[in-house]
């Protein structure tokens, strides 16, 4: 498996283009209308549809039928194993919550707080918070909010922190100072702008 930070899409399929058997591709001209779709039903779910289904690759359909040049990513994070791959983790929530008091609010949903103790196991510290929405029927949807972190070296070593956790920063000459909650202050050799650009949409001047 290639060493790749996953950021976007592109470097998501480019690690997954260093996996055996994760990502397939095809050159074949597709109807975006109902075929494109067909044709994945097939290949997600390891070329059958009857169950029990088995796990198939994420596919790029190169020649789409009506739009020259455009390229379709389908099930990049269509199975758990492909999205630890991803996060980095060995293959995340493969424990299942199961229908019994303490996990269940009084509709029989999973409640918000085991769901975000199951995730916190899974991935500790990665996950910031967890809504979870009921669309009757026994089907419901759950949003994850992962913590934003900025890695710096600080101290003669490197350290990541989580982006919730600062107050501010301060910069001075070819320097930056990051103040934290808990008191602590971390001076790291950077400028205002590459902090900046870690941060991204959080960071305010």
């Amino acid at each position: 498996m290639k060493n790749v930070e996953v950021n976007d899409l592109r470097s998501a399929i480019e690690m997954l283009e260093s996996i055996p058997g994760q990502l397939v591709e095809t050159g074949v001209e597709v109807d975006p209308n109902a075929e494109l779709s067909g044709v994945y039903r097939h290949v997600g779910a390891g070329g059958t549809v009857e169950r029990p289904t088995q796990e198939g690759p994420a596919m790029i359909f190169n020649n789409v039928k009506g739009h020259e040049g455009a390229r379709v990513a389908i099930g990049v994070l269509s199975s758990r194993k492909r999205v630890g791959y991803l996060l980095g983790e060995d293959p995340i929530m493969q424990t299942c919550i199961g229908p019994v008091e303490e996990h269940v609010s009084m509709a029989g949903i999973p409640t918000e707080a085991s769901i975000l103790a199951m995730v916190d196991k899974a991935l500790p510290g990665k996950c910031l918070n967890v809504y979870n929405a009921s669309f009757g029927g026994g089907k419901y949807v759950t949003i994850m909010q992962f913590k934003k972190t900025l890695e710096i070296k600080a101290n003669h070593k490197h350290m990541i922190i989580n982006v919730a956790d600062i107050l501010y920063i301060k910069a001075s000459v070819n320097d930056c100072y990051i103040h934290v909650t808990s008191g602590s202050v971390y001076k790291t050799r950077s400028t205002l702008e590459a902090m900046e650009a870690q941060v991204g949409e959080y960071f305010l001047r």
